[in-house]
């Protein structure tokens, strides 16, 4: 009679258990449900593309503006031209300052701690 009665509280803690579990379960997909939605209403239109025409529009005042840009770039650098080894020193003394001071010695000290 004894064990009977444990059997009975065991079904009974399992089918709590199972009730449990089958609530974890609907709320989880109730939020997955709910995040699906947000997904897809996209009301901030994050994932639509324009469409073709407006598209091509796009890419074309791009490149142009591009290509703008590069030409101007170009003349900049003819004029650059004529100091050529003023820039090299220039880039020489940039390259110095781009290590902290004593930084040439350092292997001169490696050494001496070897």
């Amino acid at each position: 009679n004894h064990n009977r009665q444990q059997i009975r509280q065991s079904i009974l803690r399992l089918l709590d258990r199972r009730e449990e579990i089958i609530n974890g379960i609907s709320n989880y997909l109730d939020n997955a449900k709910k995040s699906v939605e947000q997904f897809s209403k996209d009301e901030m239109e994050v994932f639509k593309l324009p469409k073709e025409e407006q598209l091509e529009e796009a890419i074309e005042s791009a490149s142009e503006s591009s290509s703008k840009a590069k030409f101007m770039l170009d003349e900049n650098d003819d004029e650059a031209d004529g100091s050529d080894e003023n820039s090299r020193k220039l880039s020489e003394e940039e390259e110095d300052h781009a290590f902290p001071p004593g930084s040439d010695r350092l292997d001169d000290i490696l050494d001496e701690i070897d």
